[in-house]
């Protein structure tokens, strides 16, 4: 129901743009600057959204790598530990396993609320620019 109403929106809103573009070349050049800043804003608010996917991704990618240069290293300094006996480092190397495991997970997890957070404020980035948009053919088509 609700990817229904989503798509019906969606769907609204491509039909009003269209419209607003043959509304603008109607209007003259006033209606023709609407639609260009309109147009600006939607490039504006779809390239900000790709920096931020991109930003989160990257971010993302190097918690990952963190975790794994850690745990590689710690795996080096017991191997290369002379205090240690060949099962204490059996068994430090496991504990450094699972602790590894432990941190994957809570960087994954941490890595799905990164994400979260960043639809959320694409979202949001959206509805603003709509609604500015609305707003300016609204206040234009009322002043004429």
């Amino acid at each position: 129901m609700q990817n229904k109403a989503v798509i019906t929106l969606s769907l609204l809103l491509a039909f009003s743009v269209f419209i607003g573009q043959d509304s603008a070349f109607a209007k003259g050049p006033q209606g023709m600057k609407v639609h260009q800043q309109n147009k600006h804003n939607w490039t504006e608010t779809k390239q900000e959204n790709h920096r931020n996917m991109w930003q989160t991704g990257k971010e993302n990618n190097q918690n990952r790598l963190d975790i794994v240069k850690d745990r590689n290293q710690s795996i080096k300094d017991i191997q290369r530990s002379t205090e240690l006996t060949r099962e204490q480092k059996k068994q430090q190397i496991r504990e450094t396993q699972q602790e590894f495991k432990q941190d994957m997970k809570q960087t994954k997890q941490q890595n799905k609320e990164n994400l979260k957070e960043m639809k959320h404020e694409n979202k949001q980035n959206w509805e603003k620019t709509r609604s500015e948009t609305q707003k300016r053919w609204w206040d234009f088509l009322n002043n004429k």
